[in-house]
Parts: structure tokens; sequence; C-alpha cells
């Protein structure tokens, strides 16, 4: 399924600054992976005034509410949330919502209160934390979240992305910079690759140590086996990916954490489209891969990209979530806009294949 359309007008209206022929201070893309009732909001429920709910940045009340639902679906018991024992990790870029005249106060959107919201209203006492790496910044607000369990800072953590698009100031810009695909289309591994489509979401986590999980006898969707964080360093270019860094984080995890890539069945790639960045990413994971098999077509590609757009920092988390449901159903899901896969690598001699139809894992 798509969810890609037209940027909803109640967002901005597009038309203001759509132009296909890419003209200065125009966006030749005018399509977006939007969420549905971004502005529903249970202000009473969470304990804040109307008039601080108005005045808020919509990303604190979706991941307020999210968040809420996650600690619903990890069954966490009021023993649990009163100990207080919870951190709370936020991967976020910069927002661009702008209150009306008159309604911003100093709490409206400072990204540090999106982590900061849920802690204060269950009076939490473990570490609170935003991100920021751009479009990694929610798998590594989960790198920190584990980092936090194994040093005993939590002993149940949060894990959160969140992003809206609500003005045309980043269509714009990607549009200059040459990322944004002018069909609407993402295309993550096909040959019709002609970049990205931006998406939003909101995106949440619960993490605990396996043990204390198995012990309180929670419901387990995942374990996470291992994790890591890294650099590029320096490249042809700060936004462009550096594809030895990438293969090296990738080896640096399978090694640390003693695992085998000629078992891993399925990777949910990046793979946002773009011409530069799908082809370093696979180049980087079949490098890694070729350290320990010389098997062909053994693992499953997809992406969540054409499906919702690129939603930048919530975008690992939404990787995430696809992967365990994936697992929790035994079905690896389509990678849809792939009907001739890139000429960027030689598929035939490759571990992976684009998986473009529902498989049984």
């Amino acid at each position: 399924q798509c969810t890609i359309g037209e940027i909803p007008i109640d967002r901005f209206d597009w038309r203001q600054c759509f132009d296909p022929t890419g003209r200065e201070g125009t966006s030749i893309g005018k399509w977006l992976g939007s969420m549905d009732d971004y502005e529903g909001f249970d202000a009473g429920f969470f304990e804040i005034s109307p008039r601080e709910a108005s005045a808020m940045d919509p990303r604190q009340r979706i991941l307020l509410q999210e968040s809420w639902h996650a600690i619903e679906d990890a069954a966490l018991t009021e023993e649990v949330l009163d100990r207080g024992q919870i951190g709370v990790f936020v991967g976020a870029e910069r927002g661009d919502y702008a209150p009306l005249d008159g309604e911003r106060m100093l709490t409206s959107d400072h990204d540090g209160i999106l982590a900061a919201r849920l802690s204060y209203f269950l009076n939490l006492k473990a570490p609170v934390l935003t991100v920021n790496t751009a479009c990694s910044s929610g798998l590594v607000a989960l790198h920190q979240a584990c980092l936090s369990l194994r040093n005993g800072e939590c002993e149940t953590a949060i894990a959160a992305g969140v992003n809206l698009l609500l003005s045309p100031s980043s269509f714009v810009a990607m549009s200059a910079a040459g990322m944004l695909s002018n069909d609407g289309h993402c295309y993550a591994f096909d040959k019709k690759a002609k970049g990205l489509v931006p998406g939003e979401a909101v995106a949440v986590v619960v993490v605990k140590r396996l043990s204390d999980a198995l012990a309180d006898g929670d419901p387990i969707r995942s374990v996470i086996v291992g994790h890591g964080v890294n650099y590029d360093g320096r490249t042809n270019g700060i936004t462009a990916p550096n594809g030895q860094a990438q293969q090296r984080l990738f080896s640096d995890i399978y090694g640390k954490f003693g695992l085998d890539p000629s078992g891993i069945g399925h990777v949910v790639a990046h793979g946002t489209g773009t011409r530069l960045g799908v082809p370093v990413e696979i180049s980087a994971l079949q490098a890694a891969f070729r350290e320990h098999s010389n098997d062909t077509a053994f693992c499953a590609l997809t992406s969540t990209k054409p499906n919702i757009g690129h939603t930048f920092a919530p975008s690992g988390l939404v990787s995430l979530i696809s992967l365990s449901q994936g697992l929790s159903r035994e079905l690896i899901p389509p990678t849809l806009n792939c009907s001739e896969p890139s000429d960027y690598l030689d598929w035939a001699n490759s571990p992976f294949f684009v998986n473009t139809a529902l498989r049984a894992w």
C-alpha cells in the first residue's frame, strides 16, 4: 500500500511554491506521505491547558499520544510507571512549526521538550534526551536507549522519532539540492530512481533488557541483538555518504555481536531512492556480507520509502518496526516501484535480491 499523495492543503498551499521546471525558490515536488489527523489531541488526558496545547508544536502532541500507546502495547504496569525508571530518547530534526503571533510559549517548539513532555507527565526520573543526527536520529536515539539500559541508568527505555512537514521551506531546499522525485514516486532500487518523496511519521518503541522482559512476562515483539554508530568523515559533500565508513560499521557490528550475515534473510534498507545514496548503501552492505559468504540471492531487500516516503528523523525506527512486524507475521513485505532493478549492482552475483512480492519468511 502507498500512502503518498499531494501535500494536504491544511499543511500549506503547495500551489504557491510548486514549479515542475525547478525555477529558483520553488519545488519540483508537491507530494508527501502525510499523516492523518496530526492536529487531534486530548489535552485534558495529559493535564495540559487548552491554551498551552494550542501553542505546542504538533510534534510534541503526537509524540505524547503515540508514546502512551506504546506504553499500553508494552503492558507497562502502574507499578513500573510509579518507579519512574523509564528513560526517554527521541530522534528529531529541526522542526518548521511557527506558532501564531501571541501564542508562542518558551516550550512551544523547543526540541528538548519533545523528550521531556512524557517524563514530566509521568513523573519519570531516568535520562531524557533529544538527538539530532539528521536522518539517523531515531536509530541513534535507540542506540542511546540501549546503552542506557546496559549501563543501568534506566530499567525501561522509550525510543522514538517524529517528523512533520508544515511549511514549504523544506521542499524548496530539497528541490534546490536535487533530492526530490519529480513524479511523486520513490524508486528505491529501480533504474528509474530519481529522488526521494518526503514523508511524515511518529514511531515509538519500548525497550527493556531481555532478561528483565522475560522475568516480567512482557510481550516481546523482537530482540535487538546488535547496534552501533559511526560517522562518514570527509566525502565530496557534507550530505554525501561514505561507502567505506558504512561497510566498516556493518562489519564492526557483525563482529562485536557475533553475527553471521549468511544467516540474515531480510534487510530493510534506508533506500531513499536517490541516485547517490542507495548504490553506496547496498554496495557497503554487499562488501560486509562478502566477508562471510559468497552465496547469492539469499537475503531480501526492502524499503519503506516507496510506501510512505522518506520520514527523515524517524525513518530508521519506521524500518525497524516494519522489520519487527514482518518477524511477527513471518512475512517479508514487497518493495513497491521496482520493475527493473538498477544496474549499479551485479545482482546475479549479489547476496541480495529486491523483494517485490509478499513472501513467506
